[in-house]
């Protein structure tokens, strides 16, 4: 959106996934917390929807909903999910 301004109000963000991550990174830092804290040093908040604790059912068309993916960590049993749903 820095390089492309014209695009705020004509694109969403979706962060979806668990609000638990602390459980697999050993209860560091507030990970739900930092990432607010990103999202509003960068200026996303008015373009991102957040879709927490996503139910197992609602993880293919949640993806199918949207034009790109980006998996920041490998969480095996999700994927696995995904790539049954794909064949």
């Amino acid at each position: 959106l820095s390089e492309r301004p014209d695009w705020r109000g004509r694109i969403r963000l979706t962060l979806a996934g668990g609000t638990a991550p602390e459980v697999t990174f050993a209860a560091q830092s507030d990970y739900l917390g930092e990432l607010r804290e990103r999202a509003l040093r960068r200026g996303l908040n008015d373009c991102l929807d957040w879709q927490l604790d996503l139910p197992e059912e609602a993880i293919v068309t949640t993806i199918q909903a949207h034009h790109l993916l980006v998996l920041p960590y490998r969480e095996s049993r999700k994927l696995a999910i995904l790539g049954a749903q794909r064949g």
